[in-house]
């Protein structure tokens, strides 16, 4: 289903605050980063797994990316958790003030094995900006069928509402 870009949800766990490079990280959880960059001198590496945008109702992009999750140790999570920051994400973009998403269960049973807790993060979007964005993505698809939308501002930095409190 492709997602609609009025409501649309994704999800990210995103290890930060070291000098290991992205492939070190791949080799300790098990499992390649979606988005990755080396430490510079003026920032610690960024590794970054993160779903595809989905629609509340499409249920195969969070079982999908609950199966991730499962693939990485407990025993090598405890240990990038001693030596990097660590966050899991629920990121919502709405149109919608009010706007209602319920995590599924397998998310919330994957993050909790690896004892994560859940950050949320809410973009509201305007209905100009939307159809800006849904014009955008319709002329790119119409150059190339197979390509994805842009991430719609979403590549910054996360502040949510975080109910992680360790």
């Amino acid at each position: 289903m492709k997602p609609d870009w009025g409501n649309r949800i994704y999800f990210s766990l995103k290890v930060s605050g070291s000098s290991r490079t992205p492939e070190e990280i791949n080799a300790l959880l098990g499992v390649d980063a979606t988005s990755a960059k080396p430490a510079n001198h003026r920032r610690p590496s960024l590794w970054l797994l993160e779903s595809g945008f989905f629609v509340s109702e499409d249920l195969h992009e969070p079982i999908s990316f609950a199966a991730l999750l499962n693939r990485i140790s407990k025993s090598a999570f405890r240990l990038i958790r001693t030596k990097f920051d660590v966050s899991f994400y629920c990121v919502i973009e709405t149109t919608d003030w009010n706007y209602e998403y319920e995590v599924p269960l397998c998310i919330v049973q994957s993050t909790t094995r690896l004892g994560l807790g859940l950050k949320l993060d809410f973009y509201k979007f305007s209905k100009a900006s939307i159809r800006r964005l849904n014009k955008k993505a319709a002329s790119r698809e119409q150059a190339d069928p197979l390509s994805k939308p842009p991430d719609g501002g979403t590549s910054g930095g996360h502040s949510g509402a975080s109910l992680d409190k360790r």
